[in-house]
């Protein structure tokens, strides 16, 4: 699915199962979804997935990162306008990437990147085809996006987290799995997600 270097491209170190993600522009422009649950839809979805988003303004364009874990069936993810508690249309897709304008379907459960790319101004549709990145800006700092991701059960969004500036944004993934094989087998998985932002 990712290439591991644009993994790195994207301000990710992994290793030993645990990857790091900091985020800090050089003009000031960090944004952050901050910690993604399904108690940020406006009806609320019951599940044990969660994620995290940070995009970095560089140049002309707009550097991202997209994780999520305990998710299953993964369809698409986006950049929605709209503010808290309201569904809104998509003004850029984030999976499976920003050029791309169908589903694909991630089969069974999903722990890790799932998107890490850029995106521009012609990537940008609905409400803001045609505008600048500038206007998408605005609309985050009006508290006017929100990043969602899509599922096969819950293709109007499983987890969802508003966007907002930040100066700074560091999410921390840590994934633990532990076989044991003897009379039986059986597998146990630990996946936890940290997000801080300043």
């Amino acid at each position: 699915m990712l290439d591991r270097r644009d993994v790195l491209k994207a301000g990710v170190s992994l290793g030993a199962g645990a990857g790091v993600v900091t985020a800090q522009s050089q003009d000031g422009t960090t944004l952050s979804a901050g910690r993604m649950t399904g108690d940020e839809q406006p009806d609320t979805v019951e599940t044990n997935a969660e994620g995290a988003a940070v995009f970095v303004r560089e140049g002309p364009g707009m550097r991202f990162i997209l994780l999520a874990t305990g998710i299953e069936n993964v369809t698409q993810a986006h950049i929605h306008r709209g503010s808290e508690g309201e569904n809104g249309p998509v003004v850029t897709w984030l999976y499976p990437d920003p050029q791309a304008r169908q589903p694909q379907r991630v089969p069974g459960r999903f722990d890790g990147v799932l998107s890490a790319r850029r995106f521009f101004a012609g990537d940008l549709v609905g409400p803001l085809e045609g505008r600048s990145l500038d206007s998408l800006t605005s609309a985050i700092e009006n508290g006017n996006a929100y990043v969602n991701v899509h599922t096969k059960s819950n293709p109007a969004g499983e987890i969802r987290g508003q966007l907002s500036s930040v100066s700074t944004a560091r999410v921390r993934f840590r994934q633990r799995i532990g076989v044991d094989a003897g009379d039986g087998f059986g597998v146990s998985r630990s996946v936890g997600l940290q997000v801080q932002g300043s």
